[in-house]
């Protein structure tokens, strides 16, 4: 099969999705983070909803935030789009709530601007599409990678293997030097410690994705 046969049943396959999850019988928004996902949810659900409202949420730290790449998606679609501002006085102020409506301990950052963000959008609509997953479908974080940098390690002879792992011990834990020189995956990696909102790697993920719908809490 060619990459344009491939590339056209991915195209088509998350059109029929995003069709499909529109239909509500309730408002229907999205979240849109500016990157490549969020952003082609939005553009496929705009040729159902032209009128479609989108929720971005960023940071007050000068190149720290999405909302410029967001408003910019939103612009050339021609969305409703409404901005969500997270200061650091707002995650003092609501962790122990975020917290609490945790079932389980999550060590994901992206749940804080996802908590604002879903507080801002249920005060509009009562269902939005995100862009979950896509990162997980199709290799989007370096962690995925990992095996392919780290296999050439593996076939070095076992006296220089183990040299490497003496020489990797005083390495600081999660350091990817360590995890290379090792051939066994870090503990952390990129994927797992970047915040939400930084360029590398959370700007393709954001806090949304492709074709899940989430119902928005007050």
């Amino acid at each position: 099969m060619s990459e344009q046969e491939l590339t056209t049943r991915v195209r088509d396959a998350l059109r029929d999705s995003v069709r499909a999850h529109m239909v509500a019988d309730v408002p229907v928004g999205a979240f849109l983070s500016g990157g490549v996902d969020s952003s082609a949810v939005v553009a496929l659900a705009s040729e159902v909803k032209p009128d479609l409202q989108v929720f971005s949420a960023g940071f007050d730290i000068p190149g720290y935030s999405e909302l410029d790449l967001a408003a910019e998606t939103a612009q050339g679609l021609g969305l409703r789009f409404t901005p969500t501002v997270v200061t650091a006085a707002d995650v003092l102020r609501e962790l122990p709530r975020i917290a609490w409506h945790l079932d389980d301990p999550l060590a994901d950052p992206s749940l804080i601007p996802l908590f604002f963000l879903a507080r801002t959008a249920s005060r509009q609509v009562r269902v939005v599409l995100s862009g979950e997953g896509a990162d997980e479908l199709f290799g989007g974080y370096e962690i995925y990678r990992e095996p392919f940098a780290t296999a050439p390690v593996q076939r070095l002879p076992r006296a220089v293997q183990g040299t490497l792992r003496q020489v990797s011990r005083a390495m600081p834990e999660g350091c990817a030097a360590r995890a290379t020189s090792t051939g066994r995956p870090p503990r952390w990696s990129s994927a797992t410690t970047a915040t939400p909102g930084s360029s590398t790697p959370s700007r393709r993920r954001g806090c949304c994705t492709g074709g899940r719908r989430s119902r928005a809490r007050r």
